[in-house]
Protein backbone atom coordinates (compact mmCIF):
# COMPACT_ATOMS: atom_id res chain seq x y z
CA UNK A 1 0.00 0.00 0.00
CA UNK A 2 1.44 3.30 -1.15
CA UNK A 3 1.74 6.12 1.73
CA UNK A 4 -0.55 8.43 -0.88
CA UNK A 5 -3.07 5.71 -0.90
CA UNK A 6 -3.33 6.43 3.16
CA UNK A 7 -6.53 9.18 3.40
CA UNK A 8 -8.13 10.41 6.51
CA UNK A 9 -11.91 9.56 6.20
CA UNK A 10 -13.55 12.02 8.57
CA UNK A 11 -17.13 10.83 7.69
CA UNK A 12 -16.20 7.08 9.27
CA UNK A 13 -13.18 8.52 11.63
CA UNK A 14 -10.88 6.04 10.10
CA UNK A 15 -7.77 5.73 8.20
CA UNK A 16 -8.74 3.87 4.63
CA UNK A 17 -7.49 1.77 2.08
CA UNK A 18 -8.96 -0.79 -0.41
CA UNK A 19 -9.70 -4.51 0.38
CA UNK A 20 -11.84 -7.24 0.49
CA UNK A 21 -14.02 -9.51 3.29
CA UNK A 22 -14.05 -13.37 3.27
CA UNK A 23 -17.06 -15.43 4.30
CA UNK A 24 -17.37 -17.70 7.65
CA UNK A 25 -19.69 -19.87 9.60
CA UNK A 26 -18.47 -17.73 12.43
CA UNK A 27 -20.29 -14.30 11.77
CA UNK A 28 -16.99 -11.85 10.42
CA UNK A 29 -17.71 -8.13 10.40
CA UNK A 30 -15.35 -5.27 9.80
CA UNK A 31 -16.45 -3.83 13.10
CA UNK A 32 -19.38 -5.69 15.47
CA UNK A 33 -22.38 -5.47 14.39
CA UNK A 34 -21.56 -4.08 11.15
CA UNK A 35 -22.57 -6.60 8.41
CA UNK A 36 -20.85 -4.87 5.24
CA UNK A 37 -18.20 -6.08 4.32
CA UNK A 38 -15.80 -3.36 2.91
CA UNK A 39 -12.37 -4.00 4.76
CA UNK A 40 -11.26 -0.74 3.91
CA UNK A 41 -10.35 0.57 6.78
CA UNK A 42 -6.57 0.98 8.54
CA UNK A 43 -7.09 2.18 11.66
CA UNK A 44 -10.50 2.86 13.91
CA UNK A 45 -11.20 3.95 16.74
CA UNK A 46 -14.55 4.45 19.42
CA UNK A 47 -15.20 4.24 23.06
CA UNK A 48 -15.77 0.99 24.35
CA UNK A 49 -19.45 1.49 25.63
CA UNK A 50 -20.51 2.60 21.93
CA UNK A 51 -21.68 -0.62 20.94
CA UNK A 52 -21.81 -2.94 23.58
CA UNK A 53 -24.13 -0.39 25.55
CA UNK A 54 -26.61 -1.45 22.59
CA UNK A 55 -26.29 -5.35 22.90
CA UNK A 56 -26.36 -5.55 26.99
CA UNK A 57 -22.98 -4.99 27.24
CA UNK A 58 -22.29 -8.68 25.78
CA UNK A 59 -20.65 -9.44 22.54
CA UNK A 60 -21.45 -12.85 20.51
CA UNK A 61 -18.65 -14.77 19.11
CA UNK A 62 -17.36 -13.28 16.26
CA UNK A 63 -14.14 -13.01 14.15
CA UNK A 64 -12.86 -9.78 12.32
CA UNK A 65 -11.58 -10.55 8.62
CA UNK A 66 -7.75 -9.33 8.64
CA UNK A 67 -7.83 -7.09 11.67
CA UNK A 68 -6.29 -6.91 14.96
CA UNK A 69 -8.09 -5.55 18.37
CA UNK A 70 -6.92 -3.76 21.29
CA UNK A 71 -9.21 -2.96 23.75
CA UNK A 72 -7.97 -0.10 26.85
CA UNK A 73 -10.70 -0.84 29.68
CA UNK A 74 -10.31 2.20 31.68
CA UNK A 75 -12.96 0.96 34.38
CA UNK A 76 -15.15 -2.17 34.92
CA UNK A 77 -14.13 -5.55 33.94
CA UNK A 78 -15.69 -9.24 32.63
CA UNK A 79 -14.22 -11.95 30.51
CA UNK A 80 -13.18 -12.47 26.65
CA UNK A 81 -13.36 -16.07 25.01
CA UNK A 82 -10.80 -16.60 22.64
CA UNK A 83 -10.80 -19.31 20.60
CA UNK A 84 -12.78 -21.16 23.52
CA UNK A 85 -10.35 -19.73 26.31
CA UNK A 86 -11.99 -17.42 28.98
CA UNK A 87 -9.65 -14.57 30.11
CA UNK A 88 -11.14 -12.66 33.29
CA UNK A 89 -9.71 -8.76 33.51
CA UNK A 90 -10.38 -6.07 35.88
CA UNK A 91 -9.39 -2.21 34.87
CA UNK A 92 -7.58 -1.11 34.19
CA UNK A 93 -6.13 -3.83 31.42
CA UNK A 94 -5.17 -4.30 27.64
CA UNK A 95 -7.04 -6.99 25.62
CA UNK A 96 -5.62 -8.17 22.00
CA UNK A 97 -7.78 -10.05 19.79
CA UNK A 98 -5.06 -11.42 17.28
CA UNK A 99 -6.35 -11.86 13.77
CA UNK A 100 -8.80 -14.23 12.74
CA UNK A 101 -9.46 -15.38 16.18
CA UNK A 102 -13.32 -15.54 16.87
CA UNK A 103 -14.17 -14.29 19.95
CA UNK A 104 -16.74 -12.37 22.43
CA UNK A 105 -17.13 -10.58 25.42
CA UNK A 106 -19.20 -9.91 28.13
CA UNK A 107 -18.69 -6.78 30.64
CA UNK A 108 -19.35 -5.50 33.66
CA UNK A 109 -22.13 -2.99 33.44
CA UNK A 110 -21.13 0.64 32.90
CA UNK A 111 -17.54 -0.55 31.60
CA UNK A 112 -15.59 2.16 29.68
CA UNK A 113 -12.25 2.64 27.50
CA UNK A 114 -11.46 2.31 24.08
CA UNK A 115 -11.40 -0.35 21.07
CA UNK A 116 -8.80 -0.02 18.65
CA UNK A 117 -9.10 -2.03 15.30
CA UNK A 118 -5.71 -2.33 13.02
CA UNK A 119 -6.07 -3.48 9.60
CA UNK A 120 -3.61 -6.73 9.01
CA UNK A 121 -1.90 -4.31 6.00
CA UNK A 122 -1.38 -2.05 8.47
CA UNK A 123 -0.03 -4.77 10.97
CA UNK A 124 2.60 -5.35 8.70
CA UNK A 125 3.87 -2.63 8.32
CA UNK A 126 4.12 -1.90 12.25
CA UNK A 127 5.80 -5.05 12.28
CA UNK A 128 8.67 -3.85 9.68
CA UNK A 129 9.11 -0.92 11.64
CA UNK A 130 9.63 -2.36 15.21
CA UNK A 131 9.83 -6.58 15.19
CA UNK A 132 8.92 -6.36 18.89
CA UNK A 133 5.32 -5.50 17.39
CA UNK A 134 5.13 -8.79 16.91
CA UNK A 135 4.78 -10.22 20.38
CA UNK A 136 1.84 -8.03 20.90
CA UNK A 137 -0.48 -9.55 18.92
CA UNK A 138 0.85 -12.90 18.63
CA UNK A 139 -2.01 -14.34 20.52
CA UNK A 140 -5.30 -13.21 22.39
CA UNK A 141 -4.31 -12.03 25.65
CA UNK A 142 -5.80 -9.94 28.73
CA UNK A 143 -3.36 -7.90 30.97
CA UNK A 144 -4.28 -6.12 34.26
CA UNK A 145 -2.25 -3.30 34.54
CA UNK A 146 -1.32 -2.30 38.04
CA UNK A 147 0.17 0.89 36.83
CA UNK A 148 -2.58 3.27 37.46
CA UNK A 149 -0.38 6.23 35.37
CA UNK A 150 0.31 3.96 32.45
CA UNK A 151 -4.11 3.43 32.24
CA UNK A 152 -4.13 7.57 32.46
CA UNK A 153 -1.09 8.15 29.03
CA UNK A 154 -3.35 5.57 27.32
CA UNK A 155 -6.52 6.79 27.71
CA UNK A 156 -4.88 10.42 26.21
CA UNK A 157 -3.09 8.67 23.77
CA UNK A 158 -6.43 7.21 22.54
CA UNK A 159 -8.34 10.15 22.77
CA UNK A 160 -6.01 12.04 20.76
CA UNK A 161 -6.36 10.01 18.16
CA UNK A 162 -10.00 9.95 18.50
CA UNK A 163 -10.14 13.51 18.01
CA UNK A 164 -7.35 13.81 14.86
CA UNK A 165 -9.69 10.41 13.19
CA UNK A 166 -12.77 12.73 13.82
CA UNK A 167 -11.68 15.87 12.93
CA UNK A 168 -9.91 15.57 9.94
CA UNK A 169 -7.14 18.58 9.94
CA UNK A 170 -4.30 19.04 7.71
CA UNK A 171 -1.32 16.52 8.65
CA UNK A 172 -3.97 14.18 10.41
CA UNK A 173 -2.58 10.84 8.88
CA UNK A 174 1.26 12.03 10.19
CA UNK A 175 -0.57 12.73 13.91
CA UNK A 176 -2.42 9.28 14.29
CA UNK A 177 0.48 7.55 13.32
CA UNK A 178 2.47 9.28 15.61
CA UNK A 179 -0.56 8.61 18.31
CA UNK A 180 -0.82 4.76 17.31
CA UNK A 181 2.83 4.14 17.71
CA UNK A 182 3.38 5.62 21.10
CA UNK A 183 0.18 4.15 22.11
CA UNK A 184 1.94 0.26 20.96
CA UNK A 185 4.72 1.51 22.91
CA UNK A 186 3.24 2.12 26.17
CA UNK A 187 1.15 -1.59 25.52
CA UNK A 188 4.40 -2.98 24.85
CA UNK A 189 5.86 -1.92 27.70
CA UNK A 190 3.18 -3.04 30.15
CA UNK A 191 3.48 -6.40 28.32
CA UNK A 192 7.33 -6.50 29.39
CA UNK A 193 6.69 -5.70 32.57
CA UNK A 194 3.40 -8.19 32.80
CA UNK A 195 5.67 -10.95 31.65
CA UNK A 196 3.54 -11.22 28.24
CA UNK A 197 6.11 -10.40 25.88
CA UNK A 198 7.07 -13.32 24.00
CA UNK A 199 9.42 -13.66 20.96
CA UNK A 200 10.75 -10.28 20.53
CA UNK A 201 13.52 -10.23 17.73
CA UNK A 202 15.46 -8.80 14.65
CA UNK A 203 13.67 -8.34 11.57
CA UNK A 204 14.45 -11.55 9.68
CA UNK A 205 14.34 -13.94 12.77
CA UNK A 206 12.45 -17.46 13.38
CA UNK A 207 9.31 -15.20 14.88
CA UNK A 208 9.36 -13.51 11.43
CA UNK A 209 9.61 -16.89 9.41
CA UNK A 210 7.02 -18.57 11.35
CA UNK A 211 4.67 -15.56 10.74
CA UNK A 212 5.01 -15.89 7.33
CA UNK A 213 4.58 -19.37 7.60
CA UNK A 214 1.21 -18.69 9.80
CA UNK A 215 0.13 -16.52 7.14
CA UNK A 216 0.45 -19.39 4.40
CA UNK A 217 -1.50 -21.36 6.32
CA UNK A 218 -3.97 -19.13 6.41
CA UNK A 219 -4.50 -19.02 2.89
CA UNK A 220 -3.56 -22.87 2.04
CA UNK A 221 -4.30 -24.99 4.65
CA UNK A 222 -7.45 -26.90 3.36
CA UNK A 223 -5.43 -27.50 0.61
CA UNK A 224 -2.89 -30.51 1.47
CA UNK A 225 0.19 -28.61 1.03
CA UNK A 226 2.84 -30.97 1.81
CA UNK A 227 5.43 -29.31 3.97
CA UNK A 228 7.64 -29.30 1.52
CA UNK A 229 5.57 -26.72 -0.27
CA UNK A 230 5.53 -24.34 1.93
CA UNK A 231 8.85 -24.36 2.57
CA UNK A 232 9.62 -23.68 -1.66
CA UNK A 233 7.10 -20.75 -0.92
CA UNK A 234 8.90 -19.60 1.87
CA UNK A 235 12.54 -19.93 -0.27
CA UNK A 236 13.59 -22.12 2.69
CA UNK A 237 15.14 -25.60 3.45
CA UNK A 238 12.65 -27.88 5.47
CA UNK A 239 15.32 -28.31 7.76
CA UNK A 240 15.24 -24.06 8.19
CA UNK A 241 11.49 -24.00 8.46
CA UNK A 242 11.88 -26.81 11.36
CA UNK A 243 14.29 -24.86 13.29
CA UNK A 244 12.43 -21.64 13.12
CA UNK A 245 8.77 -23.37 14.40
CA UNK A 246 10.80 -25.21 17.41
CA UNK A 247 12.64 -22.04 18.29
CA UNK A 248 9.53 -19.40 18.06
CA UNK A 249 6.37 -21.74 18.75
CA UNK A 250 8.28 -25.03 19.71
CA UNK A 251 6.37 -26.86 17.84
CA UNK A 252 6.71 -28.46 14.75
CA UNK A 253 5.81 -27.17 11.02
CA UNK A 254 3.27 -29.97 10.74
CA UNK A 255 1.66 -29.24 14.34
CA UNK A 256 0.92 -25.91 13.31
CA UNK A 257 -0.84 -26.78 10.66
CA UNK A 258 -2.80 -29.33 11.93
CA UNK A 259 -3.62 -27.03 15.38
CA UNK A 260 -4.77 -24.71 12.14
CA UNK A 261 -7.33 -27.25 10.59
CA UNK A 262 -8.36 -28.67 13.87
CA UNK A 263 -9.05 -24.65 15.13
CA UNK A 264 -11.56 -24.15 11.82
CA UNK A 265 -13.04 -28.00 12.82
CA UNK A 266 -13.82 -26.88 16.31
CA UNK A 267 -15.55 -23.01 15.02
CA UNK A 268 -17.83 -24.89 12.91
CA UNK A 269 -18.47 -28.18 15.33
CA UNK A 270 -19.38 -25.29 17.73
CA UNK A 271 -20.36 -22.28 15.65
CA UNK A 272 -22.09 -23.70 12.49
CA UNK A 273 -24.68 -26.28 11.70
CA UNK A 274 -23.05 -28.02 9.12
CA UNK A 275 -22.27 -31.74 8.99
CA UNK A 276 -19.14 -33.46 10.10
CA UNK A 277 -18.55 -34.90 6.64
CA UNK A 278 -19.36 -30.94 5.34
CA UNK A 279 -17.00 -29.80 7.72
CA UNK A 280 -14.32 -33.06 6.97
CA UNK A 281 -14.48 -31.75 3.27
CA UNK A 282 -14.19 -27.93 4.29
CA UNK A 283 -10.99 -28.18 5.82
CA UNK A 284 -9.52 -30.16 3.35
CA UNK A 285 -10.20 -34.17 3.85
CA UNK A 286 -11.75 -36.33 0.56
CA UNK A 287 -12.55 -38.95 3.81
CA UNK A 288 -14.70 -37.81 6.19
CA UNK A 289 -14.00 -41.01 8.62
CA UNK A 290 -10.33 -40.30 8.25
CA UNK A 291 -11.13 -36.88 9.19
CA UNK A 292 -12.99 -37.99 12.61
CA UNK A 293 -10.02 -40.31 13.53
CA UNK A 294 -7.53 -37.24 12.73
CA UNK A 295 -9.74 -35.16 15.32
CA UNK A 296 -10.52 -38.16 17.82
CA UNK A 297 -6.56 -38.25 18.19
CA UNK A 298 -5.96 -34.59 18.20
CA UNK A 299 -8.63 -33.40 20.96
CA UNK A 300 -9.19 -36.28 22.62
CA UNK A 301 -13.14 -36.97 21.82
CA UNK A 302 -15.07 -37.51 18.41
CA UNK A 303 -16.39 -34.53 15.95
CA UNK A 304 -20.11 -35.25 17.66
CA UNK A 305 -19.12 -35.34 21.03
CA UNK A 306 -17.42 -32.23 21.12
CA UNK A 307 -20.21 -30.43 19.46
CA UNK A 308 -22.50 -32.00 21.68
CA UNK A 309 -20.44 -30.97 24.93
CA UNK A 310 -20.10 -27.40 23.99
CA UNK A 311 -23.56 -26.53 22.63
CA UNK A 312 -24.86 -25.43 26.12
CA UNK A 313 -21.44 -23.52 26.74
CA UNK A 314 -21.85 -21.88 23.55
CA UNK A 315 -25.38 -20.86 23.93
CA UNK A 316 -24.30 -18.90 27.15
CA UNK A 317 -21.19 -17.53 25.71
Amino acid sequence: MHKSEVVLDKSSRALRFAGRGTLSPVPRYLLYGDTELTDDWILNVEPLDQRCRQVGWTIAPHAHPGFVQILVVRSGGGTMTAEGETHSFKAPAVLVVPQHTVHGFKYEVDSAGWVLTIAGQHIDVLNNRAAEFRSLWAAPVAVSCVDDGWVGAADHALESLDRELDEGKLGGVIAAEALLATLLVLILRQFARAGELKNAERPGGPVELVSRFRALIEEHYAENWALSKYAQKLNVSMAQLRAACLAASDQAPLKLVHDRILTEAKRNLIYSARSVSQIAYQVGFNDPAYFTRFFTRHVGEPPVQFRASRAHGNSAV
